[in-house]
């Protein structure tokens, strides 16, 4: 800085000290509060807050509110300005020697300006519910600047649905929370009118009442608008559904009654008489609240049964029937209720929705520009992948959503699930502000995002009243309190807030290990392979499945601790221990949980290019799933050196990418230098490669840490490679300090004799022999599937997937395997089973189903093999089981392994628009065997243009079937 400079800022700050007023002085109050006459509750809230914090703050006593100046005081002016540079819910501070003016052209401008002062000025901050979220330092003076500064909203809804607790419970910790933190606080009328006590806290926060939701059935019945006991209610819409049927939804021919907002079906919406009811209705419920902003929230009944007279499907297009969605038609009844309720009450607030099945953007009409704003509700969301991100479908699609709704040019808001409210422990802080800063800029018609989040002070049922329903605000406050702010101030510097609010929470915990800890949690969970959203999840236990992650975890946990127990602010400890809990009631019993339940490796087609460098540092790198948790081949234990492999492919190669830890890469013994040498002598990572089809034979290639490769065959019963057997492999590695990987482009032709796509299968092992050159007795072999490293039994079934995609109109990312669970190994958690089947733990394999025929009764039970208990196999006594094939190819490769005495029939069922056309049977085998028979045969695709087809095991005695793989088979040219 030049002396020049230096002496201007010198300048500039003595300058702005001088020209600054006190509110507290030397521990003494310098101020008062003036208040207009005619305060409002939520003016005469803002001065008590202003009062008690400035009083806290400086430690001093409270300044005087009254609605006169106090002599010898500064006067604090409270009031409301019709300034135009503030907006609806902005605030002004007007900062002159002679008075302050916090100011708001509504009531809750001025609330948001004090806290603003009490923040900027005071230093206080609250970043959590309660007392215990409210961090300051004792200044004994508070100084404002003088000048005028006006402040809006970026975004202008800015709220919580505090969910899983009683409907009416008094939160005000949360209720204060959000108000101090620039939220505006919408709750229905019901819970703000339950009690006094609720309707004064919330009257004082300048709450938004609302009514509505599902409300269609209430609306038309005029339900709360007059008292009624329940039977009287039931009586009344009796009598005017008698009096009315045409006001009600045609059912497969028949009027029906619908009573409420739950599952009861939409009534008539295109019966012009339905829409003037519900529209009368409505603005009687606008007449009854003492609030006159208050808001309709016009939302449907809570299912997706819509009426089905031929005067309301005439509305759906062609194209939206195609896709089963009604959104034209529930627009059409929107637009003629709004404009209905306008016409006689042009102020009233009417907010529309976009949910279940008219989710997606209308096609033959447009949303009326009058609504208050349409809550988009497609949870349907990645949050590991920016929004924008042309490679995650999940976001692919979404996008394109939002930019449709946006076009309509109407103020949206979004309502979307950040986690799984109670049960996620997630750092989603700066995905949820990268978010709010896209459309922002992107799509400025989205007026802010919704979460649901359950609240630290709610009273909770017997269901809810949970240990991590109680602390979900706590799990997430980080993003919670980002996410709050930012929609206030979408610009903030989210590194420096990041690093001040967690300095407060975790005190010396934080730079002593809970921000590496948080910085690691988040690497995980952005380099885990896949989406992470509400209903589309990945298993959260993946996040953790990479070596050495968990235990650096632990490491950064315990430094944290051992610090914070110095600290002399005792929430700093408290916060870190919880820190622990937390995560080892998510992420540790997850990451448990994913591991006791094997699943078939799924690989991806590459989406863009890979270089073998040995870096690993490609995006397909990132979409694949990773496979660790390697085991010693000498004990079955975990290894203590654990390696991490990722695979992806494309028509003519695999590709692997290897992460391997290793404290000391320098001392690895690499020794071999030619190819076929003995490279297994050396550190050393060995592929087992085995096309079911070959049955006990794999092909086997060692590569040592230098990239020197060794492959070979090996045939049933054979001891070493047949070593003619050239691999082609293009294999590079480097080093980092505690790690070293290998990246591998494997043709696949010479194994396979054809090219890779969707649906065919491989099973593989991997080893990784750890050798030091110097120290024999550090040397670890482990491989990522137990039982001896040649055992073809114990290998993983690789399945080739198609390409990561979402389902359209659906939130769902599918299962892009065309053949699924061939090993067994994955267990339907929630598995359909008809009452004839026996079913031993009620345990059923996923993605097969169980024959609902009763005359050939069902008895199965799931099994574990005896050599590896995650490795399961189908004991089938009675019925069939089935599953649909989605292999598009002309000829099909089926393999098996089979055990017993019976005759096994294997049977095509074809079909088409849900029913079966023609059953064919693909092979009859008779078994007669204790031990497991391989088996292999081909067939010819069995369907008719426009058919799909299941393929079935059918047998006439019991057996145990396992390895059931069907893979295409290149079709001849």
């Amino acid at each position: 800085m030049t002396r020049k400079s230096l002496i201007l800022s010198l300048f500039v700050a003595v300058s702005s000290l001088s020209a600054a007023v006190k509110l507290t002085d030397n521990g003494q109050i310098a101020c008062s509060i003036v208040l207009s006459e005619n305060a409002g509750p939520v003016e005469q809230h803002a001065a008590n807050e202003l009062a008690k914090f400035l009083g806290r703050i400086s430690a001093c006593p409270l300044p005087e509110i009254s609605t006169r100046e106090i002599e010898g005081k500064y006067p604090v002016r409270l009031q409301l300005v019709t300034d135009s540079e503030v907006s609806k819910q902005g605030f002004l501070l007007d900062v002159r020697p002679d008075a302050m003016i916090i100011g708001g052209r509504q009531s809750i401008g001025v609330l948001y300006g004090v806290y603003e002062v009490l923040k900027k000025y005071g230093g206080i901050r609250w970043l959590i519910p309660g007392d215990e979220g409210e961090y300051f330092i004792v200044k004994s003076s508070i100084l404002v600047p003088e000048g005028r500064t006006a402040k809006n909203p970026d975004f202008a809804f800015r709220d919580i649905s505090k969910v899983c607790m009683g409907y009416a419970s008094h939160v005000i910790d949360s209720w204060d929370w959000l108000v101090r933190n620039n939220g505006r606080i919408v709750a229905n009328l019901s819970i703000i009118n339950n009690n006094e006590k609720n309707r004064k806290a919330l009257t004082e926060r300048g709450v938004v009442g609302k009514a509505g939701g599902h409300a269609f059935s209430p609306l038309l019945h005029g339900t709360g608008l007059e008292k009624r006991t329940y039977q009287e209610e039931l009586a009344k819409q009796d009598r005017f559904f008698a009096e009315h049927p045409e006001y009600f939804p045609l059912i497969n021919g028949q009027r029906v009654i619908t009573r409420h907002g739950g599952a009861n079906p939409q009534p008539c919406t295109s019966n012009p008489e339905v829409i003037n009811l519900i529209a009368e209705n409505a603005l009687r419920w606008l007449d009854k609240a003492e609030d006159r902003s208050m808001l309709i929230d016009f939302g449907n009944n809570d299912t997706t049964a819509w009426c089905q007279c031929e005067k309301c499907q005439s509305q759906d297009p062609s194209e939206e029937v195609a896709r089963r969605c009604v959104s034209t038609r529930y627009w059409l009844f929107t637009n003629a209720v709004v404009d209905r309720i306008l016409k006689e009450k042009p102020s009233a607030r009417i907010s529309g929705w976009s949910y279940q099945n008219y989710s997606e953007p209308p096609t033959a009409v447009k949303p009326d520009s009058r609504v208050d704003h349409i809550m988009v509700s497609n949870h349907r969301r990645c949050w590991k992948h920016a929004l924008s991100d042309p490679n995650c479908p999940t976001n692919k699609w979404y996008y394109d959503y939002n930019r449709k709704w946006n076009a309509f040019g109407v103020p949206l808001r979004t309502y979307e699930e950040l986690s799984y409210a109670g049960y996620n422990f997630l750092p989603n802080a700066k995905n949820w502000v990268d978010t709010l800063q896209f459309y922002h800029q992107h799509l400025p018609n989205f007026q802010g995002m919704e979460t649901e989040l359950c609240c630290p002070d709610g009273v909770y049922n017997k269901t809810y009243d949970k240990f991590l329903i109680r602390n979900n605000w706590y799990m997430m406050w980080q993003t919670i309190y980002m996410g709050m702010n930012f929609m206030w101030d979408v610009n903030g510097d989210f590194d420096a807030i990041n690093e001040e609010i967690n300095s407060l929470y975790y005190g010396k915990g934080w730079l002593a290990g809970i921000r590496d800890f948080r910085a690691l949690l988040y690497k995980l969970y952005m380099d885990a392979g896949g989406c992470w959203g509400y209903g589309h999840s990945i298993p959260v236990g993946k996040f953790l499945d990479v070596p050495g992650a968990k235990e650096k975890l632990y490491l950064y946990l315990d430094s944290a601790e051992k610090a914070a127990v110095a600290d002399p602010d005792p929430r700093a400890l408290a916060h870190v221990k919880r820190e622990r809990i937390y995560f080892e009631e998510t992420w540790i019993k997850a990451y448990k949980n994913y591991i006791d339940n094997y699943r078939e490796i799924k690989v991806y087609p590459l989406q863009g290019n890979i270089v073998i460098d040995g870096k690993l540092d490609e995006a397909d790198w990132k979409n694949a799933d990773g496979i660790t948790r390697f085991q010693k081949t000498s004990s079955g234990e975990l290894a203590n050196y654990q390696t991490a492999v990722k695979l992806a492919y494309d028509k003519d190669n695999l590709y692997m990418g290897m992460e391997c830890i290793e404290p000391e890469p320098g001392k690895l013994k690499t020794i071999v230098k030619e190819h076929d040498g003995p490279v297994w002598e050396d550190n050393d990572i060995e592929l087992f490669l085995n096309d079911p089809i070959l049955g006990g034979r794999y092909f086997q290639i060692m590569i040592n840490a230098s990239g020197v490769i060794c492959d070979g065959s090996v045939n049933p019963g054979q001891k070493g490679i047949t070593a003619s057997f050239e691999s082609n492999a293009e294999v590079k590695t480097s080093f980092a300090e505690d790690r070293w990987f290998m990246e591998i482009r494997l043709p696949i032709q010479p194994i396979t004799g054809g090219s890779l796509t969707p649906g065919f299968v491989l099973k593989m092992n991997v080893m990784r022999c750890r050798l030091l050159a110097e120290n024999r007795k550090a040397s670890e072999t482990s491989t990522w599937s137990s039982g001896t490293p040649h055992n073809v039994e114990t290998f993983h079934p690789v399945v080739f997937a198609g390409s990561r995609a979402v389902a359209p109109g659906n939130r769902t990312e599918l299962d892009t395997r065309p053949w699924k669970n061939g090993s067994f190994n994955e267990v339907a958690r929630k598995p359909v089973i008809p009452q004839h089947w026996k079913l031993k733990d009620q345990q059923a394999p996923a993605w097969w189903s169980l024959s609902s025929a009763v005359q050939y009764g069902g008895d199965l039970e799931l099994l574990s093999h005896p050599e590896m208990s995650d490795n399961r196999f189908v004991r089938l006594r009675q019925g069939f089981i089935f599953q649909s094939c989605q292999i598009k190819s002309t000829m099909i490769r089926a393999s098996c392994r089979l055990r017993g005495k019976a005759v096994v029939r294997f049977i095509a069922l074809c079909y088409k628009d849900g029913r079966n056309t023609h059953t064919e049977t693909l092979r009859n085998e008779t078994l007669d065997s204790t031990e497991w028979q391989h088996l292999q045969f081909e067939f010819k695709n069995p369907c008719k243009p426009g058919e799909n087809f299941s393929v079935a095991i059918f047998p006439n005695a019991e057996i145990d079937v396992d390895d059931m793989y069907l893979s295409p088979k290149a079709d001849q040219p």
